[in-house]
């Protein structure tokens, strides 16, 4: 089984069906580590997460984005935070393809995503980041979904407590790159899908080998 990592796809159906189908990607035989930000920014999330709900193998992680979204199917309440940075297209979505309606398995997909995973390898993937030195458990979910200090820290240090950190969250654009980035031992997934110009990425995590869709228009 290989386990293949995807940066956040923002709502990008076509993007991510390309990127998957050059990776080979089997869902049968494959681990699919969702690194968050399934929804918001594209045209699709419907299309999106009814795709990933149905697979087997896939791990996927909590993030700010889907948090988001799930404080909408709560409560049905458009917070401007979120409907300002890429809500609207997955409202839209849902309108297009089930007049407004979340299914269940869509709500029980996002409500059943977890902070982090860790592998046999004791590689860890986080949507946003954490503290290093401070035990897992002590670092609440704000700080999981949304820390880039992260980054910062793995420029000039090696993250000592996993052999390697996979993160999606803060893009590479921001590092003048379309490619995912790796510093010491932190590689940043996030190329940017969520906007027009940007890439979405998945990676084999033992090969490092990389796939990516067409830019993003």
């Amino acid at each position: 089984m290989r386990t293949l990592v995807i940066g956040d796809i923002h709502g990008q159906y076509k993007a991510m069906r390309i990127a998957l189908e050059r990776a080979g990607y089997d869902p049968q035989y494959d681990r699919l580590i969702v690194l968050g930000d399934e929804c918001d920014g594209g045209p699709d999330t419907y299309k999106v997460i009814d795709y990933l709900c149905e697979k087997p193998n896939v791990i996927n992680l909590k993030s700010n984005h889907s948090e988001w979204f799930i404080n909408y199917i709560k409560t049905s309440v458009e917070l401007p935070i979120w409907v300002s940075q890429g809500g609207y297209a997955t409202l839209w979505s849902y309108e297009c393809e089930n007049r407004g309606r979340v299914p269940i398995r869509h709500a029980e997909f996002l409500h059943k995503a977890i902070p982090y995973y860790i592998d046999s390898k004791n590689r860890i993937y986080v949507h946003g980041g954490f503290v290093p030195s401070v035990p897992l458990e002590a670092q609440d979910i704000e700080t999981l979904i949304w820390d880039r200090q992260l980054i910062s820290y793995a420029m000039n240090n090696t993250i000592d407590e996993f052999s390697h950190v996979y993160v999606g969250h803060t893009t590479t654009v921001y590092y003048n790159s379309f490619k995912p980035l790796t510093f010491n031992n932190l590689t940043m997934m996030d190329t940017g899908a969520g906007w027009p110009g940007g890439y979405l990425s998945i990676m084999d995590v033992d090969t490092k080998e990389v796939w990516q869709s067409d830019v993003i228009t």
